[in-house]
């Protein structure tokens, strides 16, 4: 069995994901429920938050809007795989290792080709290291102080991070951002309107 069933019901493959089996509901539902660090936060902290957070570093460092929405999107692999650590995918060895990542960069393919995310080279770099920046800040601000010093890449940033009140907000959060950066890339504000349509959901 190499497949697995989502929050809406579709059926994703992950030796041969499709686009059509990307759900944006979906990406939104799993991230918001899936914890950061295993779990090991002082306060709940998901995987949608911090995607949201990874967006708005990238907007500080003067990336554009398709930037910011290919930030947003970083992770959403996880929806479907869960968030590996570091130390875990290190552990069990390069061969484990590379076959995770091969496993993202499947999804990865499908997931931007079915909802138009666009990553070059320079936005990969731009987002590894606002992605970098929100590990050394969320280090700082949500885990214990104690233990052995982190092989952090870049320094805490000074902005503030939003933590949704629930993981429905969580959800709400992420596809209304991804909305507004949509519909301004569009030159369309009304379609902000659709992301009222889309809470009525949860």
């Amino acid at each position: 069995m190499t497949w697995t069933l989502t929050h809406a019901g579709e059926v994703m493959d992950l030796l041969a994901p499709r686009p059509e089996a990307v759900m944006l509901n979906d990406i939104a539902v799993h991230l918001s429920r899936i914890a950061r660090f295993s779990g090991a936060t002082e306060t709940f902290y998901s995987v949608a938050d911090h995607s949201v957070f990874v967006a708005q570093i990238i907007k500080d460092l003067g990336g554009d809007l398709r930037a910011q929405r290919a930030g947003l999107f970083h992770d959403a692999h996880e929806a479907y795989i869960g968030d590996i650590p570091t130390p875990v995918k290190t552990a069990l060895g390069k061969q484990a290792g590379e076959a995770v990542e091969l496993l993202k960069h499947r999804l990865d393919v499908a997931i931007f080709e079915a909802l138009d995310v666009v990553v070059d080279r320079d936005t990969a770099l731009l987002i590894k290291h606002a992605d970098a920046i929100a590990l050394a800040t969320e280090r700082e601000r949500f885990m214990p102080a104690c233990g052995p010093d982190w092989p952090l890449k870049a320094l805490p940033t000074t902005r503030e991070i939003h933590v949704s009140k629930t993981m429905e907000h969580a959800t709400f959060d992420f596809i209304k951002l991804n909305w507004t950066l949509k519909s301004a890339l569009a030159g369309a504000p009304d379609l902000i309107q659709q992301v009222g349509a889309a809470h009525e959901h949860f």
